[in-house]
């Protein structure tokens, strides 16, 4: 019985051991969420009523403060997360894109991150469906310039077309990004311990 106790408090000791290690360093993780408003065409100065400022602007101004606070540059934010709805109009307005792209290049080599697209950001989105993701891909897909190469990066899947899975390989930590429609979801599950185990042949 006291050794059975003796090493259960061995492996409680060494597990809050391990536990206040892990925890130790304290850091942020940036959320960036539904910047369509800010890439809309129609809130721009360019645009036809010319609008007073540029939208985008702000969505710049926004990734700035993330890059001024990163872990790189002095302050806590380790990572950023945008959690889709990226642009307004899909594959309608390349305008957007490029926007969106302008601005998600002032976190490029500063503070890891990655993107997964919201509804608005399919090239279709007719009778409550969305469809095509061509748009999301040239800008932000696995072979993009945000993503490219990066060491971080853990790779996405194949298709970009359906359930795009981007993961992140910082250290020993990951994370996983799935696509927002449960349905389509569903469809990537046989793959999904494929490209976990992949995932994990990184550490």
């Amino acid at each position: 019985m006291k050794k059975e106790l003796k090493k259960t408090l061995l492996c409680s000791a060494a597990l809050l051991a391990v536990s206040t290690a892990l925890f130790a360093e304290k850091f942020s993780i940036a959320v960036i969420s539904d910047t369509q408003n800010y890439c809309d065409y129609r809130y721009q100065r360019d645009s036809n009523p010319p609008y007073p400022f540029d939208h985008g602007d702000i969505y710049k101004r926004q990734m700035q403060y993330i890059a001024d606070n990163s872990k790189k540059k002095g302050g806590d934010i380790a990572f950023a997360i945008h959690v889709g709805d990226i642009v307004q109009n899909g594959a309608e307005k390349e305008s957007e894109w490029i926007i969106a792209d302008d601005a998600m290049s002032i976190l490029d080599d500063t503070v890891p991150y990655l993107m997964v697209p919201g509804n608005h950001d399919y090239d279709s989105q007719k009778n409550h469906s969305v469809d095509g993701l061509k748009s999301y891909v040239k800008y932000f897909g696995p072979n993009s310039k945000h993503f490219a190469g990066k060491k971080w990066y853990g790779g996405a899947d194949k298709s970009g077309e359906q359930t795009p899975m981007q993961s992140s390989r910082q250290t020993e930590k990951n994370l996983l990004y799935l696509d927002f429609r449960l349905n389509q979801t569903w469809k990537i599950l046989p793959g999904l311990r494929v490209f976990l185990i992949k995932i994990r042949a990184f550490q």
